[in-house]
């Protein structure tokens, strides 16, 4: 990509293969520590990440794929090692430490307005889904990743990465740019991928009268990079394939399996306005009312 130390990599499943840009084959060019090639050994998609971008070094994954969304193919995605500009929600700046795996993915969908309410749900299934393939290998059954609404991503109480979804209209499409940070082996600032499996796997230890040494926590493979990455967008193309054209409802079982909230209560209180009349939000003052969430509304 001209004026940027951004390097392409091209899945070698693809009939063509641009001039100039490097093959999964080939030897990378990209000073990234990303391996290209161990991630397209994972990848099962038929378009997403297809074209991978890697970097070390970037201001926002998501702000670069804005400028080049219009030029880029239906599946590519933005892999950097660190951000220095990285956003959350709301402009909330969202920390990038080295261990983090972040990265921004295009996909375009023609699903009816009221439904684009939904792509949020949809991309934190497909997180937390590729979470748990991702972690088989080192833990039995994987990792069980909670959805704390509307877009964190959490495990144990502890926050462990987040989404931050753009969405554009155009020629009867959504373009959605999926904006992803996971912990993979970052401790700080909360907690991490590695650090729940080392602390699993030494419970379970304990559990058999067997103690983890510090020195066999060491010898323990962590969370593969790269097949996290292929294991995200498997799941999120099923997913988004599933959503485009049967909609959110038969996601909403598997959802709401990781949804965090359900039977948890929440106090509202009534709102005294100017005027005297009244209204119900999460308010210190006025009536308060215990509440327990049972499921999602349609609207």
């Amino acid at each position: 990509v001209q004026g940027s130390d951004v390097k392409v990599a091209i899945s070698t499943q693809q009939a063509a293969e641009p001039s100039g840009q490097s093959s999964s084959g080939s030897s990378s060019t990209s000073s990234s520590s990303f391996d290209a090639s161990v991630f397209f050994k994972y990848l099962t998609s038929s378009s997403m990440g297809h074209t991978l971008l890697t970097t070390r070094s970037l201001p926002s994954t998501q702000e670069f794929m804005r400028s080049h969304s219009a030029v880029l193919p239906e599946g590519a995605v933005l892999v950097a090692d660190r951000q220095t500009k990285g956003k959350g929600r709301g402009g909330n700046v969202w920390t990038s430490p080295d261990g983090c795996l972040m990265f921004t993915a295009l996909r375009r969908l023609q699903v009816p307005g009221p439904q684009a309410a939904f792509i949020n749900y949809v991309v934190c299934l497909a997180v937390v889904q590729g979470i748990k393939e991702a972690t088989k290998n080192l833990i039995e059954g994987g990792l069980n990743a909670q959805i704390k609404w509307p877009n964190d991503i959490y495990y144990s109480g502890m926050k462990i990465g987040g989404a931050l979804i753009h969405t554009t209209w155009s020629a009867s499409k959504f373009c959605v740019l999926t904006g992803i940070g996971l912990n993979v082996s970052n401790s700080q600032p909360t907690t991490c991928l590695d650090d729940i499996i080392f602390r699993q796997l030494h419970q379970q230890r304990q559990g058999a009268a067997v103690q983890l040494t510090a020195q066999e926590g060491t010898m323990n493979p962590g969370v593969c990079k790269e097949h996290l990455l292929a294991c995200v967008l498997n799941h999120l193309e099923l997913c988004f394939s599933m959503f485009e054209f049967q909609g959110f409802e038969p996601l909403k079982p598997l959802y709401l399996t990781s949804w965090m909230h359900s039977n948890q209560q929440v106090e509202l209180a009534e709102d005294v306005t100017a005027e005297g009349s009244t209204g119900v939000g999460l308010l210190d003052r006025g009536k308060k009312v215990m509440l327990t969430i049972v499921g999602l509304s349609p609207y």
